[in-house]
């Protein structure tokens, strides 16, 4: 009778763990060669600089937000102890005022380069390259989880 017993929920997920991580090796493997195939065009590059240069922006225009109210605040009412504090805040905004402006201007003329046919020019990949982009990305993997083993890692001397 036992031989019709159903597998428990933990014999389940148990089975499928070997599946997920070759799917989530497969994902990474796509990635890396995605990145690599990238990285060696001069368009594509330019975009993704250009992608990099307006996520800079939009967090610093949620972050001069937040300045902002520091600053109202603190000038309004810190004329205690903490008087220093308003100026500094000021000078928060204004970098982060220039910060936009900079990376607004770099993703413009990025994206001209990117728009440029005449600019647009193929490397070919570097030997190692597929391991740079490896070690680039495992520097953004920083939440590791102890089950997420990197088999070819492992083989590596």
């Amino acid at each position: 009778m036992s031989r019709n017993k159903k597998p428990t929920k933990s014999q389940k997920q148990r089975r499928g763990k070997p599946r997920e991580a070759a799917q989530a090796r497969d994902e990474q493997q796509e990635l890396e060669q995605e990145t690599v195939d990238r990285l060696f065009c001069s368009t594509t590059t330019a975009i993704d600089a250009t992608h990099l240069c307006e996520l800079r922006i939009e967090d610093a225009v949620g972050d001069a937000q937040i300045a902002r109210l520091y600053h109202e605040v603190w000038t309004e009412r810190g004329a205690g102890p903490a008087r220093e504090l308003a100026p500094l805040l000021t000078e928060v905004l204004q970098e982060l005022d220039r910060h936009q402006a900079a990376m607004g201007e770099l993703a413009r003329r990025l994206d001209d380069l990117a728009t440029d046919a005449s600019t647009h020019d193929h490397l070919a990949p570097a030997p190692d390259a597929l391991a740079r982009v490896r070690r680039a990305l495992d520097g953004l993997n920083t939440d590791s989880d102890p089950d997420d083993v990197d088999f070819d890692d492992l083989a590596s001397p």
